[in-house]
């Protein structure tokens, strides 16, 4: 049996798009560029569809992660909280994970990846799975710096401010910062104008 599961070809990006994929990647693009918290559900019933009809097409994948970790993200959005919204990230590092062995040059997407499933560790009280996610992130940095400094430094900028994490997330932010600048920014009197002027 396990020389037949490790001889199994691996699963192959196939691009291809169809009017329900552009229809998909729309709904979701017009609801959250527009702010429209409510229309996530349809976005992801959409984006379910595509994915299933072409389940090896990466950006199908890539937007049905982020729609997933939207709806969670906004949660406070809802009137009442349902305790089952947390399933949205286990669907969420699911789809990361599924967009990421579909396009590994897309060096962004251990970050999201990372952030997920540092939240799935805290959710379930997992050391391992959080420090997964953790070194997940760190490994990201060092692949796309000048992304994954920023996706680091806002999942860890959650933590209590007397808290080590929070004072990473906070240096984090700073190098992210540097690297966009082209310069080491003053953290005391941070001046961007010569980054502005192009």
């Amino acid at each position: 049996d396990s020389v037949a599961i490790r001889s199994a070809p691996e699963k192959a990006a196939n691009p291809a798009t169809t009017p329900l994929s552009d229809q998909a990647k729309q709904t979701f693009w017009n609801a959250l560029h527009g702010g429209r918290y409510e229309q996530a559900p349809e976005a992801i019933r959409l984006l379910t569809a595509a994915y299933l009809e072409n389940p090896r097409q990466p950006e199908i994948s890539l937007l049905l992660a982020h729609a997933h970790l939207w709806t969670i993200a906004e949660r406070s959005r809802n009137e009442t909280l349902d305790p089952r919204i947390t399933d949205h990230t286990i669907l969420a590092e699911k789809y990361f994970a599924e967009a990421y062995r579909l396009n590994p040059q897309d060096h962004r997407i251990p970050g999201w990846l990372g952030g997920v499933k540092l939240a799935l560790g805290q959710i379930h009280q997992d050391e391992r799975l959080t420090r997964e996610g953790y070194f997940m992130l760190h490994d990201a940095i060092r692949s796309f710096p000048e992304f994954n400094y920023f996706s680091a430094g806002y999942v860890m900028s959650s933590k209590p401010r007397d808290d080590d994490k929070f004072q990473e997330a906070m240096e984090d932010m700073w190098k992210n910062l540097d690297l966009c600048a082209w310069e080491r920014i003053d953290r005391e009197n941070p001046d961007y104008s010569r980054s502005m002027a192009f």
